[in-house]
């Protein structure tokens, strides 16, 4: 099978990590697989991929135009487009592709749009207008989580039977290991809060450091640890001189779950989430966590009771009880939800999903 998965670019993001992982795996397996990136250069591309990458070069149209031609000449049977820009991107180049040369196209989404769009810039609030009439009019939709599911449905208009979920490879960076436990927190040793997150708005990291002053003001020993960065280390710093809290910015770590002290709890204090692959990454490394029921697409990173808890609400008193409950995690082999997450369980769910719209396809169903 030929397929060719279009992104943004190389690296620098989640979709990034996922479509290389899909394109790598499948490579692995027998198809026929390259990678069209949207920005940037393929200069030095095999250090993020071992399939072949063409750069699209800049300007929307040339790209439209250049995706075209690829398309065309190379006789593709599949295209895989990861979040908004290159999708719509794909849908556009796609439409003046004769039948007999037009490959299969799902696009893919990996976050919530909806809840970002409050505050968002012209330019934003205008790709997501098109997006919403477009859509309906690929293939099918890859969903990253049930919530996302929900939203392509329910907001960009997309049949639901034509739209999937597809569990993120989330296990590739830790590992997997049978059994899997998570280790409930010890609330009478000093707590450690992990923040493996970016230091930005969405990810809400001061909040925090007021859960840890909240622990603190319970009488447990509670500081933060964070390896992100951000726009919004300097105010984390001012923050915790304020509350009296300690905070340790331990820099962005590939694999943090490696380096995070005795006792500590994963921290997801974000606004929205796609899904959440570091809450997946914890219970492989066996670390419980905690991230708000609020964020949506949290809630299929985590098997609240088993590898930790979703917060009701992002009042740091609530968000300190889903802390304390961690030390009540019951002791579950985690293994046979966690495979879901493997990169071969996802991208096997992947690539049967394109098999079965193939044949849907021939049959002209």
């Amino acid at each position: 099978m030929r397929i060719v998965f279009l992104i943004t670019s190389l690296h620098g993001g989640g979709a990034e990590f996922v479509a290389r992982t899909w394109a790598d795996t499948l490579q692995a397996g027998g198809d026929d697989v390259s990678i069209a990136i949207a920005s940037g250069s393929a200069d030095g591309s095999e250090r993020w991929t071992k399939v072949p990458v063409t750069a699209l070069g800049s300007g929307r149209s040339a790209q439209i135009k250049a995706l075209r031609s690829l398309l065309a000449m190379e006789r593709v049977d599949v295209v895989v487009s990861l979040q908004t820009y290159p999708n719509l991107i794909a849908l556009t180049a796609l439409r003046s592709l004769g039948d007999g040369h037009r490959p299969l196209h799902l696009i893919s989404e990996r976050n919530l749009v909806s809840l970002g769009m409050k505050g968002a810039s012209r330019s934003h609030r205008l790709k997501i207008a098109v997006a919403r009439r477009l859509y309906r009019r690929a293939d099918h939709a890859v969903a990253i989580s049930h919530p996302v599911a929900a939203e392509l449905v329910s907001w960009f208009n997309v049949d639901g039977d034509k739209c999937t979920v597809v569990p993120n490879p989330a296990t590739s960076k830790p590992g997997l290991l049978e059994p899997t436990y998570v280790k409930a927190v010890n609330a009478t040793d000093t707590i450690t809060l992990v923040l493996p997150s970016r230091l930005v708005k969405q990810k809400q990291p001061l909040l925090a450091l007021h859960v840890a002053h909240e622990l603190n003001r319970r009488g447990l020993a509670a500081r933060v640890v964070s390896f992100g960065e951000g726009p919004l280390l300097d105010a984390c710093f001012r923050t915790a001189r304020e509350l009296n809290v300690e905070f340790e910015h331990a820099g962005w770590e590939e694999e943090w779950f490696v380096k995070t002290p005795s006792n500590s709890v994963v921290l997801l204090p974000s606004l929205r989430e796609g899904f959440g692959n570091v809450l997946v990454e914890a219970a492989c490394a066996g670390l419980p966590s905690v991230a708000l029921s609020a964020a949506l697409g949290t809630a299929d990173a985590v098997v609240p009771g088993l590898s930790g808890q979703l917060s009701a609400s992002a009042d740091p008193a609530v968000i300190a009880d889903a802390v304390l409950a961690c030390a009540e995690l019951s002791e579950s082999d985690l293994y046979p939800w966690l495979s879901r997450f493997t990169p071969e369980s996802s991208t096997k769910d992947l690539r049967d999903l394109v098999v079965r719209l193939q044949s849907r396809v021939v049959s002209g169903r």
